[in-house]
């Protein structure tokens, strides 16, 4: 009985052991937290750690600005904390330390690009085409005084078909970087995007950015382009498949950018990186049926991220970059939510979340302030 103790304990010791690698490879910390003044920065311990149950761990952060609660560390920096400011996150469970990583808290002027003219192309998929989502409240962030005039290009906005005005973009339901990298096969019928591919040069049967801005910005490139893709591409995989998709990925995604780059020498380019999912089940089951889970999707759109925050990185373009978001969701209390019955049997109303990737204005506008934040950061860079 005592050999058989401490054979077990041998075996706790190892386990324990290798616990710390595997949990560190679920540790998803932005290298760069952005944030501005007046605005809440939030960095949401659940979409940076990949698990099942995050009641099962303590999360510490230690950074001289901000608070650390249960759920996320969250800061809002006023006009005189503009600066740098060191972020280490370190990741608990009963054992002790699993998992930590660091970033930097970049809090940058309220009046970065003040006085300058700068233009916006949003392209990507429905979570630029909600009507009350994600490109409204970047239009609303850029009225606040200390701006620059923003002008938004596209064919698309929450006006169509009938009067698109200030906020405009290319952003479709359900399209995935292929779509943006052929004619744009998905034609819905009645829908914003039957026209296909905005890009696409039918006669030279390849994109071309220079003929689009010439259209809608009198030859002018904008000065940032911010694609947000990836959900529709990663949606279906399975642990066997979500690495194909990914390889896939990275060959469209090496043919969009070059096309862009060749039209837009000077803008600065982003793949923005959405927390793109609700927190339950419930979610998915009201969408999506048997079709997917929202643990496997989970799963597919975290090893998305990184595989994109390791591509910009490498990619050789010191224009090019992720953009953080994801650490900004609120999954759990900006998301749609409806009455139901506990079951057929049994009529108390209970309270089911109703959308599995597609978050309430309230979640569209956190992750706009993300987003928000590190154009401004972009926009105080020395020339």
């Amino acid at each position: 009985m005592k050999k058989m103790l401490v054979s077990f304990m041998v075996l706790a010791g190892c386990l324990a052991l290798t616990a710390g690698p595997a949990l560190q490879n679920r540790l998803q910390l932005p290298e760069k937290i952005y944030a501005v003044p007046g605005i809440e920065c939030n960095l949401y311990f659940e979409n940076i750690f990949l698990t099942l149950n995050h009641a099962n761990y303590a999360f510490e952060v230690k950074c001289p600005k901000g608070r650390c609660d249960e759920k996320r560390w969250r800061f809002i920096p006023k006009e005189s904390e503009a600066g740098t400011y060191d972020l280490l996150l370190n990741v608990y469970d009963d054992n002790g330390l699993v998992a930590t990583a660091s970033s930097k808290v970049v809090v940058t002027p309220a009046d970065a690009g003040k006085g300058k003219n700068i233009s916006l192309l949003l392209l990507g998929d429905s979570g630029l085409e909600m009507k009350h989502g994600f490109p409204i409240h970047i239009h609303k962030l850029f009225q606040a005084p200390g701006n620059p005039v923003l002008k938004m290009i596209g064919e698309n906005g929450p006006g169509w078909p009938d009067k698109i005005g200030e906020v405009r973009h290319e952003g479709y339901g359900g399209w995935s970087f292929t779509e943006f990298t052929n004619a744009g096969r998905r034609v819905i019928k009645g829908r914003s995007n039957a026209r296909g591919n905005p890009f696409w040069n039918p006669e030279t049967k390849a994109l071309d950015f220079a003929a689009y801005f010439q259209k809608n910005n009198g030859g002018k490139a904008p000065d940032f382009i911010l694609i947000s893709l990836g959900g529709n591409d990663v949606f279906a995989c399975t642990d066997s498949t979500i690495d194909s998709t990914l390889e896939n990925i990275r060959k469209k995604a090496g043919i969009l950018i070059p096309a862009i780059r060749k039209a837009a020498p000077d803008a600065v380019i982003g793949i923005i990186l959405f927390e793109a999912c609700s927190h339950s089940q419930d979610a998915f089951g009201k969408n999506y049926g048997c079709r997917q889970i929202r643990w496997q999707f989970k799963k597919n759109f975290f090893k998305y991220r990184s595989m994109m925050e390791d591509w910009t990185r490498r990619f050789g373009d010191p224009k090019f970059f992720a953009v953080p978001c994801y650490n900004a969701l609120d999954t759990v209390n900006n998301v749609y939510k409806q009455k139901d019955y506990a079951n057929d049997r049994n009529r108390t109303s209970v309270i089911r979340e109703s959308n599995g990737l597609h978050p309430l204005p309230s979640g569209y506008q956190q992750s706009a302030d993300s987003c928000y934040a590190w154009m401004k950061a972009q926009l105080n860079q020395p020339k």
